[in-house]
């Protein structure tokens, strides 16, 4: 994809509405290089690094200039953009949020605006008014960090995590009598002296010099030293015999106790701890193990043991009814009747019939699993339907199956650790139907995961994207998006400009298995290849044999390609770069759903309306800067694609978002976005026609989402 996709730490942080600032994007990637008077701009505006000493910090990616400690290192010298008009938004408090804790919008100009009563008036301009979420009297950060308020922008749902341990410090010898910190009085006669311990939040604190403020992450006067650990707990575990290890929470945190017991492993600060036992499923045996534990919750309040003891309980797992109630499309009667999948805990796997009305369908008491329909099809025309979860014997967020047309895409590259943020669900209520996260990193047998391992939507950069919170966070808005806004796919895109697929010749059934792990965490339903300059060994079979992998671990995976567009040997071809064709053996063998093909940032090839390579002047002869190749090439694309991969036309949501090749720069671009939709609606009558995809979402946010907006209707039809 491009490509100002713009390298994808380097631009990382880049907000769209920054590409018209004259500073330069905040990046992680330019830390060494900040100091004092640096200007950049982060969240549309710009900042300027404050003198020494604060200076110092604008080196470390903590302090962001626009998230929770940026002020301590940056001070703002933009301005925000005149209102229009304002809106008063509910927003509803984080239930965690600390007590005294104030959330704050804050305009680019620094003007603050609290949350009062659960409410907040926001200014804004016609085009938008970027706001940056603070949080005043707590420690942590809210995500979102940032928020575009326009007129039909909904209020943003708020998380709250707490701020993260900072780095132990060389604290030197610490006493064992270390006393709680207290408030001073009246200073400077009453203060802590430089070299003075005290305990605080669970923690210990050495001061740097005389101070009467709190200890926290980001006082200066204050060095970290190490938790204060209080309490030791010995676990003693008896009855486990389906596995050899299972998770021990105290309050959030997870521990993972072996069966034997661990003696010493939890050590805990001060502080009241609930204690539980997730049941241990074992679906191989059909057994599950319930757990009693004692006690039921810890009050670390004392130097000491505190002994845990956890007593299982066999159980066989029997098999209990679920309730579906099925409804196909209107004027269909699908004959044979179709079938769903069941799938989960360890490889479980089994099928059931379905039928109009009610259905009761077996599945294992414990656990979690996914009953997913199988779709069918009716004079050529095929109707999907969505998926139901069901936890410990019971169905969660709905209990409907239905079924509609499988109607085009509107397709969108969602990035995750650069850009302005968008949630899926948000993207969904524009009118995305398939989302793609940009990008997983596929390496060799490293763990599989996001760039730079966020998702910015939804965590932070302190806060990653594997943390639990943060996936159930995804999760959770997959599903609204589903029930709620016709999402149809979710699918996590490889490569890249700056390639994050590297299998390194890695066994292709064993990489599958990460793969389809990794989908299945975040409850995603495939991968897309967006393959340019990739190393050798991945070859066109390897990709080809990698794919099938992919599919016999998961049957119902969306397999994507978003291959560029170029001239190779006199006809408009596939390719991953330049005349590289990494992509014909897996499209010849029918193995992608969808193709995005890449419709711009390669000029120059002229097609005519039969999708012949023609000579620039004459008739109907377009190349990527007029829409009219949007038209052209999938005449030149349907020759050499299978019938059962649909054929999904892509382009960049903005000029800004691709290079000089585009349509944005050619005949049409004084009505760009209605020339693009006349251009897509001439191709509503191709079967293989599979809609348009962009390049990308957040960019179309920051626009406003013009090009959403205009091409939906037309792909739609």
């Amino acid at each position: 994809m491009y490509k100002v996709k713009l390298s994808l730490v380097a631009l990382g942080l880049l907000n769209t509405a920054a590409v018209f600032a004259a500073a330069p994007a905040w990046s992680v990637d330019n830390l060494s290089t900040y100091q004092a008077g640096t200007q950049v701009s982060d969240n549309n505006v710009t900042y300027q690094c404050l003198p020494w000493p604060n200076s110092g910090w604008c080196k470390l990616a903590a302090y962001r200039p626009s998230g929770v400690y940026g002020a301590d290192a940056w001070k703002k010298v933009g301005t925000p953009e005149p209102v229009d008009q304002q809106r008063t938004l509910e927003i509803k408090a984080p239930t965690n949020l600390p007590n005294g804790a104030v959330i704050e919008f804050v305009n680019a100009g620094g003007t603050k605006y609290k949350v009062i009563s659960g409410k907040v008036t926001l200014p804004y301009a016609k085009s938008g008014t970027s706001y940056s979420i603070q949080l005043q009297g707590a420690e942590g950060t809210l995500s979102p960090s940032s928020y575009i308020v326009t007129k039909d922008s909904a209020a943003p749902t708020l998380s709250y995590k707490e701020a993260p341990t900072p780095p132990a410090g060389q604290c030197g010898e610490i006493p064992s009598d270390v006393l709680a910190w207290k408030k001073p009085g009246a200073w400077p006669n009453d203060h802590y002296d430089g070299g003075s311990f005290v305990s605080y939040d669970g923690k210990i604190w050495k001061a740097k010099w005389w101070t009467n403020t709190a200890p926290s992450a980001s006082n200066n006067s204050w060095q970290y030293c190490e938790v204060q650990i209080l309490g030791t707990v010995p676990v003693s575990v008896t009855g486990l015999n389906g596995a050899d290890s299972f998770t021990l929470k105290l309050n959030e945190q997870s521990y993972t106790i072996s069966k034997n017991g661990d003696p010493d492993k939890i050590k805990l600060a001060p502080g009241s701890y609930a204690v539980s036992v997730p049941t241990v499923v074992n679906i191989k045996d059909m057994h599950a193990y319930t757990a009693a534990v004692n006690p039921e919750s810890l009050e670390i309040d004392k130097k000491g043991t505190y002994p845990l003891s956890v007593k299982f309980t066999e159980k066989a797992i029997q098999n209990t009814p679920v309730i579906a109630h099925v409804t196909f499309a209107n004027g269909t009667s699908p004959n044979p009747l179709p079938n769903a999948s069941i799938t989960g805990e360890a490889g479980y796997q089994d099928s059931t019939q379905l039928k109009a009305g009610s259905n009761s369908i077996s599945i294992p008491e414990y656990g979690s699993y996914h009953i997913t329909p199988a779709s069918y099809s009716i004079d050529g025309k095929k109707y999907v339907a969505n998926s139901l979860n069901v936890a410990d014997g019971k169905l969660v967020s709905g209990d409907s199956i239905k079924y509609a047309s499988d109607s085009r895409v509107l397709a969108g590259y969602m990035p995750v650790s650069w850009n302005q943020p968008v949630k899926i669900s948000e993207a969904a209520k524009i009118g995305y139907n398939v989302v793609l996260p940009a990008f997983v990193i596929v390496n060799g047998t490293s763990p599989i995961s996001f760039v730079d391992n966020v998702f910015l939507a939804y965590s932070t950069w302190n806060h990653k994207a594997d943390d639990p919170d943060v996936i159930a966070a995804i999760k959770k808005d997959i599903t609204l998006a589903k029930e709620q806004y016709g999402l149809k796919y979710v699918i996590a895109s490889v490569g890249g400009e700056r390639n994050t697929f590297d299998p390194k010749g890695a066994d292709v059934n064993t990489l599958a298995q990460k793969v389809v792990d990794f989908l299945h965490t975040y409850s995603f339903d495939g991968i897309d290849f967006d393959l340019e300059a990739v190393p050798a060994d991945i070859t066109q079979s390897y990709l080809a044999n990698f794919i099938k992998a992919l599919k016999a671990k998961m049957p119902n995976i969306i397999i994507s390609g978003a291959p560029q567009v170029n001239n190779v040997n006199g006809a408009l071809e596939y390719v991953n770069t330049g005349t590289q064709q990494v992509y014909n053996e897996a499209i010849k063998d029918g193995l992608f759903t969808y193709l995005f093909a890449q419709e711009y940032n390669t000029g120059g090839n002229f097609v005519d309306g039969n999708g012949n390579l023609c000579t620039q002047g004459t008739a109907n002869c377009y190349d990527q800067k007029s829409t009219g190749f949007i038209v052209n090439s999938f005449y030149a694309l349907e020759k050499i694609t299978p019938k059962s991969t649909l054929i999904v036309a892509g382009q960049p949501a903005t000029k800004a978002a691709a290079g000089a090749a585009t349509v944005y720069n050619g005949p049409d671009a004084s009505d760009v976005y209605n020339k693009m939709a006349e251009a897509y609606g001439k191709l509503s009558g191709e079967s293989q026609f599979g809609g348009a995809m962009t390049w990308e979402i957040s960019l179309d946010a920051a626009n406003n989402y013009q090009f959403a907006k205009s091409i939906k209707p037309a792909v739609s039809q």
